[in-house]
C-alpha cells in the first residue's frame, strides 16, 4: 500500500515536470527569429558562464553600433549586446537580472535611447523583442507583469491585451508548426558574430546630421513612467552595487530627441551614484570622426563602418576608465579565449564582404 502511494505522488510530480519541460522545448523550438533577435539572445544564453566582462543593453542602435568580436580583438575585453528592436525600457532591469543569473560583467553598458519614447509607443512587437527571446523563469514572468502594468494604463492596450499570451507565447505562435528548429530546443546555441546582425543586402545611406543640436543644453521632460522605469533602474544598480555606463548610440538626432536626451541625462546625474556615469555619443560625433556620407545604415542607425569608429571609440573610453581585463595578454590561452578568436574571424571575413558591397554602392555610376 505503501508502495503504490509513492507511485502514486511521483506520477503527481514527475508527469507535470515532463510536460512543463515539454512545454517550455516546443516554446523555444518554435519561436520566429525576427530582426535575428532569437539569434543574438540564444547567443548570450550560449556564453560560458561568467565569461563575459560587459554586457550592453538597449535597442536596435545597439546591435547596429556595438561589435562584440571587433572589441574583444581591438581591446581585449569579452562583451554582448542584449539589445531588441525598440526595447522598452521597463524591461531592460530584467534584462539586467537575467545578465547576472548567467554572468558576473565587470560593467553593464545601458542606452538611453528607448527612454525618451512615450509608453504608447510600446508596441506588441517591440514587447515580444524582448520576453519572446528569453529563458522562461520567475524573471520572464516580472518583465511580463511589470510591462502589462504600464499598458494596461492605457486604454488602447486595455482593450485587446491578454498577459497569457505574453507569458504563454506558444499559444501566440501554434501555427508555426512547420518552422520548428530542433536545434533551438534549449535556447542556447553559439552566435559567432556575437550578437551582431550582418544584412543580406548592407546599405549605406547619406544622412544629414547638425552637429550643433548635439551641444544643446535645455532639456524636455522623458514620460512621466520612463522617469518611473529610469530612477527605479538606478535604485536597483545602486543596491547591487553595479557599475553602469549610460550610452547614447550617435545617431541623426533632432533638437527635441536632444532635449529629451538632456533630461535622461539629468536625472541620472541628479541620482547621485558614482557607480552611473554617462558616455554621450551624440556629443562626440566629430571626435569619433564619423562620416554622414558614409557611416550610417539610415538616420536612426550606424552601418558597418561607422560602428567600427564607435565601437573603437567607445572600447578605448572604457578600456581606459574601467581597465577590464584584456584577455590577449594571458599567456595560457583557454577555451573562452580561443572562441572569441575563432569568432572574429568569422566576422571578419564577412565585415570584409560587407565594406565591399558598401564600397560599390559608394562608387560615382
Amino acid at each position: 500500500m505503501v508502495k503504490i502511494k509513492i507511485a502514486r505522488a511521483l506520477k503527481l510530480i514527475v508527469f507535470p515536470v515532463i510536460a512543463a519541460l515539454l512545454f517550455m522545448s516546443l516554446s523555444y523550438m518554435i519561436r520566429p527569429n525576427i530582426n535575428g533577435q532569437k539569434t543574438r539572445l540564444m547567443g548570450f544564453y550560449a556564453q560560458p558562464k561568467n565569461s563575459l566582462d560587459m554586457v550592453y543593453i538597449g535597442p536596435s542602435s545597439v546591435y547596429r553600433g556595438w561589435l562584440s568580436p571587433y572589441a574583444f580583438k581591438n581591446f581585449g575585453f569579452t562583451s554582448y549586446p542584449l539589445a531588441s528592436a525598440g526595447q522598452c525600457p521597463a524591461m531592460i532591469k530584467y534584462l539586467v537580472k537575467e545578465a547576472l543569473k548567467y554572468q558576473h560583467p565587470k560593467l553593464f553598458l545601458i542606452d538611453l535611447r528607448s527612454f525618451k519614447n512615450n509608453v504608447d509607443n510600446c508596441t506588441e512587437a517591440q514587447v515580444r523583442g524582448t520576453v519572446d527571446n528569453m529563458r522562461y523563469s520567475w524573471n520572464r514572468y516580472e518583465a511580463v507583469r511589470a510591462i502589462d502594468k504600464i499598458r494596461q494604463n492605457n486604454a488602447a492596450y486595455r482593450a485587446k491585451d491578454n498577459i497569457m499570451y505574453y507569458l504563454f507565447d506558444l499559444v501566440k505562435y501554434k501555427s508555426l508548426w512547420n518552422t520548428v528548429n530542433p536545434s533551438a530546443w534549449c535556447y542556447a546555441k553559439d552566435d559567432p558574430f556575437k550578437g551582431y546582425i550582418f544584412r543580406d543586402k548592407e546599405e549605406v545611406k547619406k544622412v544629414k546630421v547638425d552637429t550643433t543640436v548635439s551641444r544643446m543644453t535645455k532639456r524636455m521632460p522623458i514620460p512621466d513612467e520612463n522617469k518611473k522605469v529610469l530612477l527605479d533602474l538606478l535604485d536597483y544598480c545602486k543596491s547591487n552595487k553595479l557599475q553602469v555606463l549610460f550610452t547614447t548610440v550617435p545617431y541623426a538626432v533632432n533638437s527635441e530627441e536632444r532635449m529629451l536626451e538632456n533630461d535622461a541625462k539629468a536625472i541620472i546625474k541628479n541620482y547621485g551614484y558614482n557607480g552611473a556615469d554617462i558616455f554621450d555619443g551624440n556629443a562626440l560625433f566629430e571626435n569619433m570622426k564619423l562620416n554622414p556620407n558614409t557611416d550610417f545604415y539610415n538616420e536612426l542607425h550606424l552601418g558597418i563602418q561607422g560602428a567600427e569608429k564607435f565601437t573603437g571609440y567607445l572600447g578605448a573610453y572604457i578600456q581606459k576608465k574601467y581597465q577590464l581585463p584584456d584577455r590577449w595578454d594571458n599567456t595560457v590561452k583557454d577555451n573562452i579565449f580561443n572562441n572569441w578568436e575563432s569568432s572574429y574571424n568569422t566576422w571578419l571575413a564577412q565585415e570584409e564582404i560587407s565594406k565591399k558591397s558598401i564600397e560599390n554602392k559608394l562608387k560615382p555610376s
